[in-house]
């Protein structure tokens, strides 16, 4: 059996924050002005907070929030695959919400 390496709270928070700024760069394509606010609130909060504390998780509580909650963004979870052979914003929103939800994911598990 292979040991099972864990990452660091602190590497795992910056894969957060890296993929929240690609998918509201994405987001902004898509006229998700609200989705990105509620977004760009959480990513602040989770820069400056300590992983672990309280405001880090219920900011992390927050992302995966706008992906169940108002502003739904698990529509952009579901993979359309286009025909052809180039990379369609559907399928990089598809990667980029994938990404953050499961970066965020993380820390609630932890």
């Amino acid at each position: 059996m292979s040991p099972v390496i864990r990452k660091k709270a602190e590497s795992s928070a910056d894969d957060l924050l890296n993929s929240l700024d690609h998918f509201m760069e994405l987001l902004a394509t898509q006229d998700e002005e609200a989705a990105i606010a509620a977004l760009r609130e959480a990513r602040d909060t989770i820069q400056t907070s300590a992983p672990g504390s309280e405001k880090f998780n219920e900011s992390v509580l927050a992302v995966i929030d706008a992906f169940d909650g108002e502003h739904e963004l698990n529509a952009y979870t579901l993979h359309k695959s286009e025909a052809g052979g180039e990379w369609s914003i559907a399928e990089e929103l598809y990667l980029a919400s994938v990404q953050v939800l499961n970066h965020a994911n993380r820390f609630v598990r932890r």
